[in-house]
């Protein structure tokens, strides 16, 4: 399997407000900052009626809608939203509702949606550590997650067998297998299973229970590979200490398991 480097997050975060005449009831109504909140939903898409095709799960190339439905046509307020991907910020964005709906003198059974839109001008990383964090007049509305999917056409990954070893051949065999290594040894970690397309996969290696980034990888499938491996590997500048350390592999941001070798 070919070896890519994941490229950091890159996103147009753009906003759009529109008015929609559409009356909904108050049943579920949340008053934050001065403004009743009717509700919030993810989509792929809009209309001057609401949102469509609602969904909290979005291709690598989808762009990303969240809506934020007020009650009538408020003339002041601001909205903010920022976008997260675990803890990395991606972008924020904020509308003062007062600009918006500064012609409007008199409205009856109308509400205001606020949709925030969120394009990656790289695919997404899969993932189900997405959200955002939206406030109002700094209140915060809440959090809001969304995941990000392999794609439709993807074979289904899975991780069938893992392995250390001191070395691993072209067709990612292992060579000497074990988990007794000398302070010298490289620690291969060797994967083998089907692997779709945009999937990726990273590993943290604790020496003694401390976390080092001296061996950070990642590994990024650029099609789909069936019945295929990879191989992480490791060997710190100044040798391995003696004691227990493992390594620990991830799989689209969720865990594949951990693995322990000693060094003597």
């Amino acid at each position: 399997m070919k070896k890519n480097w994941l490229a950091l997050i890159c996103v147009a975060l753009t906003l759009t407000v529109i008015l929609t005449s559409c009356g909904e009831g108050e049943s579920n109504v949340t008053t934050i900052g001065g403004l009743k909140i009717l509700g919030t939903a993810y989509s792929k898409d809009y209309t001057d009626e609401g949102p469509i095709d609602l969904t909290d799960q979005f291709y690598p190339t989808d762009t990303v809608f969240l809506s934020v439905e007020i009650k009538g046509r408020p003339d002041s307020g601001i909205l903010s939203a920022e976008a997260y991907w675990k803890e990395q910020f991606i972008d924020s964005v904020e509308v003062d509702l007062a600009s918006v709906n500064s012609d409007v003198i008199v409205s009856i059974g109308e509400n205001t949606y606020v949709y925030v839109t969120l394009t990656p001008s790289n695919p997404w990383p899969i993932s189900s550590n997405y959200k955002f964090v939206v406030s109002v007049n700094d209140e915060r509305l809440g959090e809001f997650p969304f995941t990000v999917i392999p794609p439709a056409d993807a074979i289904p990954s899975v991780v069938n067998s893992v392995t250390l070893a001191k070395d691993v051949d072209t067709n990612y065999n292992a060579i000497n297998p074990t988990t007794a290594f000398q302070t010298a040894d490289p620690v291969v970690l060797i994967a083998r299973g089907d692997f779709g397309r945009d999937t990726w996969f990273t590993v943290q290696w604790n020496i003694t229970g401390v976390e080092t980034t001296d061996c950070d990888t990642v590994i990024k499938a650029d099609k789909d590979y069936p019945d295929d491996g990879l191989f992480f590997s490791c060997a710190p500048d100044t040798g391995w200490p003696s004691g227990d350390h493992n390594v620990t592999l991830f799989m689209n941001d969720e865990l594949v398991g951990t693995y322990s070798f000693n060094v003597e």
